[in-house]
């Protein structure tokens, strides 16, 4: 017996049946509502059903790049400026609350990289970062936490003052891997002067392309003015960013030499810059600092760049 022929009517009209239904279910598109089943997606982090006495109520949404403005409107270039690959945005209720209304609000920031996410919380506490009992960098207070685990830049909006909201940063943190040791960069030097200002700056840093993902203290020191700008990285690539450094020094014709420093662990260059006057790098085994502003040979005496850790 032979096979059943298709219809000729059925192989014409099949294209357009086919089209309609994928245009029907464009148009059901919600890009707010991307479904991400593991811990690892580029989008966002999906949190449990249940952590510690909270739990999950409503749907979980998922902000990208394209509609994070959707939520954050005003503020949503600052975190794209600084990495931003993915919002989670969830919704707990604490267990024996009768409520529809959510007792807490929980925001996850896939930053990318963890200096990234670290970067945006320390902007975000104005370059004060303290820690939390769990060990990561943050702030908690009766209204909320915010927080860094790993590439994660974490935000709690708490609806009312009597939470334990500490259950719940711990419980998040014990969920999401915490990634390489960050700490603060700042706390590896010893530096004479008054910080006024601590910004993080995630690329192209005072208009090099090379020198990205830079921690920037602003320095009174008397009537002097200068800038410790600090990157962290693996012995690798701190000494393949020093190599991008002499290769723009190279080419640019800009003069550098290596200073006499009785610090064994740290190698000091001062360079004569015709556009930017004298400034100083200084180079460790897994950080490099520039020193900007109003400085001096002297001064750089003075500023004990010792290694503490």
């Amino acid at each position: 017996m032979g096979m059943t022929s298709v219809p000729r009517f059925l192989l014409l009209v099949l294209p357009l049946i086919v089209g309609a239904v994928l245009y029907i279910e464009g148009q059901n598109y919600d890009p707010g509502l991307l479904i991400l089943t593991d811990n690892t997606g580029q989008a966002g982090v999906i949190l449990p059903k249940s952590l510690g006495d909270f739990r999950l109520t409503g749907e979980v949404r998922i902000f990208t790049k394209e509609n994070l403005y959707e939520y954050i409107n005003g503020h949503a270039e600052f975190f794209i400026g600084a990495g931003f690959e993915g919002l989670s945005l969830f919704d707990y209720y604490l267990s024996g609350n009768n409520s529809d209304q959510p007792d807490v609000v929980v925001e996850v920031y896939n930053m990318g990289k963890n200096i990234q996410a670290f970067g945006v919380l320390s902007d975000e506490l104005g370059g004060e970062v303290s820690y939390l009992e769990n060990g990561s960098p943050g702030r908690e207070n009766d209204n909320g936490a915010i927080f860094s685990r790993g590439k994660y830049y974490i935000k709690l909006t708490a609806f009312s003052r009597e939470l334990p909201l500490k259950n719940l940063t711990d419980a998040i943190a014990e969920f999401i891997p915490e990634g390489a040791s960050l700490i603060s960069p700042f706390s590896v030097f010893t530096v004479p002067g008054e910080v006024v200002n601590r910004r993080f700056i995630k690329e192209g840093y005072r208009g090099l392309d090379f020198f990205n993902n830079v921690h920037e203290l602003e320095y009174l020191l008397g009537n002097k003015k200068f800038f410790l700008s600090i990157v962290t990285d693996t012995s690798e690539g701190i000494e393949d960013l020093k190599k991008k450094f002499f290769v723009f020094f190279e080419n640019d014709g800009i003069e550098y030499n290596r200073m006499t420093t009785k610090d064994k662990t740290l190698s000091i260059f001062k360079i004569s810059d015709p556009y930017e006057g004298d400034w100083y790098i200084a180079v460790g085994e897994e950080r490099l600092a520039g020193i900007f502003g109003d400085v001096d040979s002297g001064l750089i005496g003075d500023l004990r760049l010792t290694i503490d850790d």
